[in-house]
Protein backbone atom coordinates (compact mmCIF):
# COMPACT_ATOMS: atom_id res chain seq x y z
CA UNK A 1 0.00 0.00 0.00
CA UNK A 2 1.76 2.95 -1.38
CA UNK A 3 0.69 7.05 -0.24
CA UNK A 4 2.53 9.53 -2.10
CA UNK A 5 2.09 12.48 -3.64
CA UNK A 6 1.93 12.23 -7.59
CA UNK A 7 2.28 15.11 -10.26
CA UNK A 8 -0.87 13.89 -12.29
CA UNK A 9 -3.37 11.01 -12.38
CA UNK A 10 -1.00 9.69 -15.12
CA UNK A 11 2.07 9.09 -13.42
CA UNK A 12 0.22 8.02 -10.66
CA UNK A 13 -1.25 5.69 -13.32
CA UNK A 14 2.03 4.58 -14.51
CA UNK A 15 3.74 3.89 -11.26
CA UNK A 16 1.09 1.48 -10.21
CA UNK A 17 1.28 -0.55 -13.03
CA UNK A 18 5.05 -0.51 -12.58
CA UNK A 19 5.00 -1.66 -9.38
CA UNK A 20 2.36 -4.15 -10.18
CA UNK A 21 4.74 -5.46 -12.48
CA UNK A 22 7.38 -5.62 -10.43
CA UNK A 23 5.32 -7.58 -7.69
CA UNK A 24 4.54 -9.95 -10.38
CA UNK A 25 8.12 -10.87 -11.14
CA UNK A 26 8.60 -10.75 -7.31
CA UNK A 27 5.84 -13.64 -6.89
CA UNK A 28 7.06 -15.31 -9.59
CA UNK A 29 10.56 -15.27 -8.69
CA UNK A 30 9.91 -16.60 -5.31
CA UNK A 31 6.68 -19.16 -6.39
CA UNK A 32 4.59 -17.75 -3.85
CA UNK A 33 1.36 -18.24 -5.59
CA UNK A 34 0.27 -14.97 -5.54
CA UNK A 35 0.37 -12.54 -9.02
CA UNK A 36 1.08 -9.13 -9.43
CA UNK A 37 -1.04 -5.80 -8.01
CA UNK A 38 -0.29 -2.72 -6.02
CA UNK A 39 -2.50 -0.41 -4.20
CA UNK A 40 -1.34 3.16 -4.37
CA UNK A 41 -3.43 5.97 -2.72
CA UNK A 42 -2.35 10.19 -4.73
CA UNK A 43 -2.42 12.55 -1.33
CA UNK A 44 -1.79 15.30 -3.87
CA UNK A 45 -4.93 16.92 -3.66
CA UNK A 46 -4.98 17.37 0.40
CA UNK A 47 -3.78 20.47 1.66
CA UNK A 48 -1.01 19.31 3.84
CA UNK A 49 -0.55 16.17 1.43
CA UNK A 50 0.36 12.95 2.92
CA UNK A 51 0.98 14.24 6.75
CA UNK A 52 -3.04 15.22 6.79
CA UNK A 53 -4.45 12.34 5.47
CA UNK A 54 -6.64 10.31 8.26
CA UNK A 55 -5.18 6.98 7.66
CA UNK A 56 -8.00 5.39 9.27
CA UNK A 57 -10.27 6.29 7.05
CA UNK A 58 -8.14 5.51 4.12
CA UNK A 59 -7.23 2.27 5.97
CA UNK A 60 -11.36 1.67 6.08
CA UNK A 61 -12.21 2.41 2.87
CA UNK A 62 -9.09 0.29 1.52
CA UNK A 63 -10.95 -2.71 3.21
CA UNK A 64 -13.88 -2.26 1.56
CA UNK A 65 -12.34 -1.76 -1.30
CA UNK A 66 -10.27 -5.83 -0.73
CA UNK A 67 -13.51 -6.76 0.66
CA UNK A 68 -14.86 -6.31 -2.49
CA UNK A 69 -12.17 -8.00 -4.56
CA UNK A 70 -13.17 -11.13 -2.48
CA UNK A 71 -9.58 -12.32 -1.93
CA UNK A 72 -8.62 -11.84 -5.32
CA UNK A 73 -5.78 -8.63 -3.79
CA UNK A 74 -3.82 -8.46 -0.69
CA UNK A 75 -1.74 -5.58 0.37
CA UNK A 76 0.92 -5.04 3.12
CA UNK A 77 3.02 -2.02 3.66
CA UNK A 78 4.63 0.41 1.43
CA UNK A 79 5.55 4.05 1.29
CA UNK A 80 4.12 6.33 4.14
CA UNK A 81 1.98 3.53 5.66
CA UNK A 82 3.55 1.60 8.68
CA UNK A 83 2.83 -1.96 10.42
CA UNK A 84 0.16 0.34 12.37
CA UNK A 85 -1.86 0.97 9.53
CA UNK A 86 -1.65 -2.81 8.20
CA UNK A 87 -3.00 -3.93 11.99
CA UNK A 88 -5.95 -1.69 11.60
CA UNK A 89 -6.65 -2.48 8.34
CA UNK A 90 -6.16 -5.97 9.32
CA UNK A 91 -9.13 -5.61 11.55
CA UNK A 92 -11.31 -4.50 9.06
CA UNK A 93 -10.48 -7.50 6.33
CA UNK A 94 -8.39 -10.69 6.12
CA UNK A 95 -6.62 -9.60 3.11
CA UNK A 96 -3.24 -8.25 4.30
CA UNK A 97 0.49 -9.32 4.59
CA UNK A 98 2.73 -7.47 6.53
CA UNK A 99 3.84 -9.61 8.86
CA UNK A 100 1.62 -8.00 11.85
CA UNK A 101 2.59 -10.11 15.49
CA UNK A 102 5.95 -10.82 14.03
CA UNK A 103 8.33 -8.26 15.96
CA UNK A 104 11.01 -10.18 14.66
CA UNK A 105 10.30 -9.43 10.90
CA UNK A 106 10.28 -5.93 9.77
CA UNK A 107 8.60 -6.12 5.94
CA UNK A 108 10.57 -2.97 5.08
CA UNK A 109 13.90 -4.79 5.56
CA UNK A 110 12.82 -7.93 3.59
CA UNK A 111 11.88 -5.81 0.94
CA UNK A 112 15.07 -3.62 1.04
CA UNK A 113 17.41 -6.76 1.41
CA UNK A 114 15.08 -8.29 -1.48
CA UNK A 115 15.86 -4.79 -4.01
CA UNK A 116 19.83 -4.37 -2.63
CA UNK A 117 20.26 -8.00 -1.99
Amino acid sequence: FRLLTYASDESMAEECVGLAQGMEIKHAVFNTGFAGAKVVADASRLDGGVASIDKRQLMSETSELLKDLEGTMFTGCDMNTTLEDMSYLAEQCDYVLAAIGNPHIDPNACTAFGVVG
